[in-house]
This record gives structure tokens, sequence and C-alpha cells, in this order.
């Protein structure tokens, strides 16, 4: 086993510098006797290949890993996710506005068959949300808040709270 491979934990980035490292083309790995899990790997090939391409087209095409459809299939979404994630986060802030990251949202919600929630400016001072309220009227846009609920009536809940910060001063003085 090689040094760089010290558990079976960090397959996921193992070759994650190699799509942009290697001439472009298709690469097979030969993992006889590493202990790596393929999907690990793949997904980790995968994250490395990503390139913020909405401003600027990339230099060069990543590298491609050849995977069977198992693995392909296993890491599409998590890949699809992780791409996406890094696509609002990179978008810088005059395009990526609240009603932008809701509309984000509500495509998800889409696509998914999920329940779309929304509310908008003063709304959230009528549905008794009047934090978001007053930190978010300091911009020019209007504070949004952006609910997502899928899932079967009855089932356990998992809640996801996270906050998208599109205008923040950071101490502006």
């Amino acid at each position: 086993r090689p040094a760089w491979v010290r558990d079976a934990n960090e397959g996921l980035f193992a070759l994650a510098s190699l799509p942009v490292r290697l001439p472009e083309g298709r690469y097979a790995l030969d993992a006889r006797g590493l202990a790596l899990d393929a999907g690990d790997v793949a997904l980790g090939w995968a994250l490395g290949a990503y390139q913020f391409t909405r401003y600027k087209k990339p230099a060069r095409k990543p590298a491609q890993l050849v995977v069977d459809d198992a693995v392909a299939t296993r890491i599409e979404a998590l890949g699809a996710a992780a791409y996406q994630v890094r696509d609002l986060v990179n978008t810088p802030t005059e395009d990526m506005g609240p009603a932008e990251l809701a509309g984000a949202v509500r495509t998800l919600a889409e696509r998914h068959g999920a329940q779309y929630r929304e509310w908008v400016g003063d709304d959230l001072l009528a549905a008794n949300f009047p934090t978001i309220h007053a930190v978010g009227r300091a911009s020019h846009r209007a504070p949004r808040l952006a609910e997502l609920t899928w899932g079967t009536a009855g089932a356990p809940h998992l809640v996801l709270v996270g906050k998208g910060v599109c205008f923040d001063t950071g101490g502006l003085d």
C-alpha cells in the first residue's frame, strides 16, 4: 500500500488532484491491492474535476476516470449536489441575491416533487420572522426565507437549517 494512503477513509481524496494534473484523456484505475473504495475514489475524482464556468470557459477539460455503471450511479447525485453548491457559493453576490438563491431552492423542490414556500420582505414580519427581516432590510434587495419540504407525512423528521448570506457588510464602519 502506498504511503499516501493512510486508511480507507482517505480514498475520497487520494486521487482528487489528478483530473487537473493529468493530461486530458480517459483513465482507468487498477486498485487491486489498494484499500480504496471505488465509489470514494470516483467521487473524489469528480470533486477534483469541478470547474466554475459561469463567467469564463475552463483552460482545459479535466481528465476523466472510467468507472463501471454501478459506481457511476452511486456517485452521480452526490457529485451533482456538490457541483450545484459550489456554483452557488462561487457566484458573486451581485448575481446571487436572495431571489436567485430562493430560485435555486424552488428549482430543487420542483425537480424532486417537494413542497416549496417562501416569505419575502414584510411577509417575514407577518409570519413572525422579525430577525431575518431586520438583518435583510439593510440590503436594497428584499430579504427572503425559503422552505423546502419533502417526504411522507408521519415519517421521522430530518431538518436542515442553512443560512444563505447574500448581503453582509462584514462589519463595515
